[in-house]
């Protein structure tokens, strides 16, 4: 895949109008979707008002952010014309997002976990009420975070380029419990 270099300072798809079609030419696709803000800092205004413009002009399906603390989810969404559609952030037993859950609702922002949860995350791997859970349903951690996360209805990106491991992502979905909130 061809990368645009970044405009200094800025986003490559916050550009005008004809460096966007330049960018997404590039990639070979008439659209992207979602397409979100990570963990924005400086002109986040800016950058989000160039996502609502493509959202406009049919370039992106959907658009997000990633890793927006609560009050400026908040500050977002009230100073924009199209709330984000997803908010990707890491999303797991020790940091459950839920003070997030009030906002997303009010503005129909899906939470999405991104992941795989467990990564660089010891203590989720060594705690003992979730090593007695996955122990007494014959899963592991990992299965044990995945699957309460589809539970309480968040979707989630979990990433392994592992065989095993993606046998063992899929494999939630085998453990007979239903899903709730």
């Amino acid at each position: 895949m061809h990368r645009q270099p970044r405009p200094p300072g800025g986003d490559p798809l916050a550009a005008g109008a004809e460096e966007r079609g330049g960018l997404l030419d590039n990639l070979s696709l008439d659209h992207l979707g979602p397409y979100l803000m990570h963990q924005p800092f400086n002109d986040v205004f800016g950058a989000w008002r160039a996502r609502e413009e493509l959202l406009g002009e049919g370039r992106v399906r959907a658009i997000g952010v990633s890793n927006l603390h609560p009050g400026r989810f908040l500050d977002l969404v009230t100073h924009s014309r199209i709330a984000p559609a997803v908010h990707q952030c890491e999303t797991h037993p020790f940091h459950q997002q839920t003070e997030l859950g009030p906002a997303h609702d009010r503005h129909g922002t899906v939470l999405q976990s991104r992941g795989p949860p467990t990564q660089g995350n010891p203590d989720l791997h060594a705690d003992p009420v979730l090593r007695r859970i996955a122990a007494a349903h014959g899963r592991t951690v990992p299965q044990v975070v995945l699957r309460r996360l589809l539970q309480r209805g968040i979707p989630l990106v979990a990433k392994s380029t592992d065989p095993a491991r993606l046998r063992q992502n899929i494999a939630v979905f085998d453990s007979g419990s239903p899903p709730r909130r």
